[in-house]
């Protein structure tokens, strides 16, 4: 699945490149927790590589809402499922 995500995301996005961050480091910590992100081409350098994290700490009313992350997956679903085919 990681393999097909960077695939998938170059469809949805215009994305040049795809930074995934697996984590496990909590205590009892009893699943996996993997962050995909889409690397666009204009993104800026203050905001590449580990500091993408810095957009967690973003005011609620500029990211992405529930919604649009759910229309997003479901977009890339198909695109993922395919790759893994493949």
């Amino acid at each position: 699945m990681l393999a097909a995500l960077p695939t998938a995301l170059k469809t949805v996005f215009p994305a040049c490149k795809a930074y995934v961050a697996f984590l496990t480091e909590a205590e009892s910590f009893e699943h996996l927790h993997v962050h995909v992100v889409p690397r666009e081409e204009d993104m800026p350098q203050s905001r590449r590589g580990k500091r993408v994290f810095d957009w967690l700490d973003m005011p609620e009313e500029e990211a992405v809402t529930d919604e649009e992350a759910d229309r997003i997956a479901l977009e890339l679903r198909p695109l993922v499922a395919q790759q893994m085919i493949s």
